[in-house]
């Protein structure tokens, strides 16, 4: 049965996956699509919008806001590095990389309504594998001294954590070609593809460290000092430079991601915060990840996801300079919120 998708895009710029490799591609996509599709039709839909959940662009986005409203600098780093290629990488294929999803070509049947995007290469795999990476990240850092603040991000190269990973990618696969919406070649594009982010997260982490944290000051809780050197010119290029971005990722012509506007907005404040407060000598206060109450886990979730909700479903962008002015106002709330906590909360060193 043929799904509702489109089967063009509605963008320009952008190429055909080529034929010569869906032709070698096609037994296998074929035959694991038929294999998937024999499971239990609402154990697969289920499954789906679970993982479609779970490896969402927002859910990390969310969580590099979390860490950074929390003052937790060296996990910042760490997911602000991940997110940053993430972003990136993924978004190009998807873009100028135009294939027809399986339901789309009558190669499989739909489960529920398709997406208008490229099926090549698998975001949610690739965010799979990625955001298990982060988590080994995290486990390593805060596995770590604390005097140590900000340490090296290495992935954990147990044979637990690669089994698990490895079943974690084959349910994720499983899901996104039962429900009609993946082929296995895209799956597999999606490990190659989070390799790649991997590599670029891992680099890009130590960029931060070496350039920019190390030597600095590890505390510095005096306040009206802080808000005498904040670096104004700074901030305000980087908002001006997000807000072009975003006009253009989104415009008419370009139409690159239509969730710029949002996913910029959130994570914006946390590079601005990071690379224009958390280095040099004057940083703002960071907090004692042992000593940080309930209340401020609560907190520290709350404020995103709300930021996240109004940018996805109340926000307009139907247009570059809707989406630009939606990521400003996302942007300059999101800075203003996390900058008064990290500055004033008693929780902050």
């Amino acid at each position: 049965m043929t799904g509702r998708g489109s089967a063009i895009p509605k963008y320009r710029f952008y190429l055909d996956f080529p034929e010569q490799w869906d032709d070698v591609f096609s037994y296998m996509d074929n035959a694991v699509t038929q294999w998937c599709q024999r499971l239990n039709n609402t154990f697969l839909v289920v499954l789906d919008q679970l993982v479609t959940f779970g490896t969402s662009i927002e859910v990390g986005v969310v969580i590099s806001f979390f860490f950074f409203y929390l003052g937790l600098d060296s996990l910042v780093i760490a997911a602000s590095s991940v997110m940053m290629a993430l972003v990136v990488v993924t978004q190009v294929p998807k873009r100028f990389l135009w294939r027809r999803r399986p339901h789309v070509a009558g190669r499989a049947k739909m489960l529920y309504d398709g997406t208008l995007t490229s099926s090549f290469p698998s975001r949610a795999v690739t965010c799979c594998v990625v955001y298990l990476y982060l988590l080994s990240g995290i486990l390593e850092i805060l596995s770590r001294p604390e005097k140590d603040p900000v340490a090296p991000f290495r992935l954990l190269w147990s044979p637990a954590f690669i089994l698990f990973t490895i079943w974690a990618v084959v349910w994720t696969s499983i899901a996104r070609i039962g429900v009609g919406v993946h082929y296995a070649s895209d799956c597999i594009a999606g490990v190659v593809q989070a390799g790649i982010v991997c590599y670029i997260a891992e680099t890009t982490y130590y960029i931060i460290v070496n350039a920019c944290c190390q030597g600095a000051a590890p505390f510095h809780a005096d306040r009206a000092l802080l808000l005498h050197h904040i670096n104004w010119p700074g901030l305000a290029i980087a908002t001006i430079t997000g807000v072009v971005a975003v006009f253009v990722l989104e415009s008419d012509l370009v139409q690159y991601w239509s969730k710029a506007h949002f996913v910029l907005g959130l994570l914006y404040p946390v590079l601005c915060g990071l690379f224009l407060f958390c280095c040099g000598y004057h940083q703002l206060p960071r907090a004692n990840m042992y000593n940080i109450d309930i209340h401020q886990f609560l907190l520290a979730t709350a404020v995103p996801l709300l930021l996240l909700v109004v940018g996805r479903n109340c926000l307009p962008h139907s247009s570059g300079k809707t989406a630009a002015a939606s990521f400003l106002l996302l942007h300059v709330t999101g800075m203003i919120v996390i900058m008064w906590h990290r500055l004033f909360h008693d929780s902050i060193i």
